[in-house]
Order: structure tokens, then C-alpha cells, then sequence
């Protein structure tokens, strides 16, 4: 990567699966110089518990 290109790197959650849990897959997305790029993280949370602004899980017990 050179000096002059532009790194972002995002947390977020993909609701769009049917997990009979009700609990999203947590993303990564990496983009440089505006490609991006999305991974699964493999964890999944209950929605309710991840606050995308800080890009965390509450609480400090996860259930995989």
C-alpha cells in the first residue's frame, strides 16, 4: 500500500440471512482507493446487542 492511498475499514452487521436464532453474521469491510472488499468475521450476535456506531457487541459474554 503507498503513502498516498485511502484506507477505511467498517463493521457491520448482515441481517439478510435466515438463521433460525434471529442473530446476524458480523462483517468486515475493507476498502482501498474505493475498492472494497466485505469478509464474515464467522461471529454471529443478536442485533440488538451490537452498536454500530462503536462497532461492538454489548455486553462481555459472547455466544458463538
Amino acid at each position: 500500500m503507498k503513502v498516498s492511498q485511502e484506507l477505511s475499514i467498517s463493521f457491520w452487521l448482515r441481517k439478510d440471512n435466515n438463521n433460525p436464532d434471529s442473530k446476524a453474521t458480523i462483517m468486515l469491510r475493507i476498502t482501498i482507493d474505493g475498492q472494497r472488499d466485505d469478509f464474515s468475521l464467522g461471529y454471529q450476535v443478536e442485533p440488538a446487542r451490537f452498536n454500530n456506531k462503536a462497532a461492538e457487541v454489548a455486553g462481555n459474554r459472547w455466544r458463538l
